[in-house]
């Protein structure tokens, strides 16, 4: 038995050290009348908006209201250690993790990491007209071990709004990307789990 423990926790420890980016075999969103501002997918493209993007920018998922979320579906179950996220910086977001998609985690809450209003775009000397709003990109990190007791394994994740969101930017949210990293978890030899 105590060879059997510690085999087992040197496979934990093990997989938090190779923790690697996880891969998202497929992104699916909820909401009538397609409330998304761009495609949901961009929300796991790699690819990471510029400081001074407005929220409807190429690259950004937006979104309204509370009751949407996006939903990330991973290529395999993984031990998660942590979460990137790069979104505006005026706006909250909960994210729930999932090994069937059906029960769901206790929610992470990510805070807003401001409370000022950014500067709109065209706004100088001359001032004048209605200025475009625009976004201040953020990276939020969350050590998953820091929010859970327990490993957290997860084959499904999904992110929503936690504000009513920026009335400078209509109350929409806006997000530039969502990673997350991880050790696959192999199935234990031979029993097919």
């Amino acid at each position: 038995m105590k060879k059997m423990l510690l085999t087992l926790s040197l496979a934990l420890i093990g997989s938090a050290a190779v923790a690697a980016p996880v891969s998202v075999v497929e992104v699916s969103a909820n909401g009538k009348d397609n409330p998304f501002g761009n495609t949901p997918a961009l929300i796991a493209d790699g690819a990471i908006p510029a400081d001074g993007s407005a929220w409807n920018d190429e690259g950004v998922v937006s979104w309204s209201g509370l009751g949407n979320w996006i939903t990330l579906t991973f290529d395999q179950v993984y031990e998660l250690d942590k979460l990137v996220l790069y979104a505006d910086n005026r706006d909250s977001f909960i994210v729930e993790l999932s090994l069937d998609n059906e029960v769901w985690t206790a929610p992470i809450v990510i805070p807003s990491s401001s409370t000022e209003a950014s500067p709109g775009k065209g706004q100088g000397a001359k001032g004048g007209g209605k200025a475009e709003q625009v976004a201040v990109f953020d990276a939020r990190s969350i050590l998953l071990a820091d929010t859970y007791a327990e490993p957290v394994f997860a084959l499904h994740a999904r992110i929503r709004a936690g504000n009513v969101g920026n009335g400078a930017n209509g109350g929409k949210h806006a997000v530039g990307e969502l990673s997350f990293f991880g050790a696959p978890v192999l199935a234990a030899a031979g029993t097919g789990e």
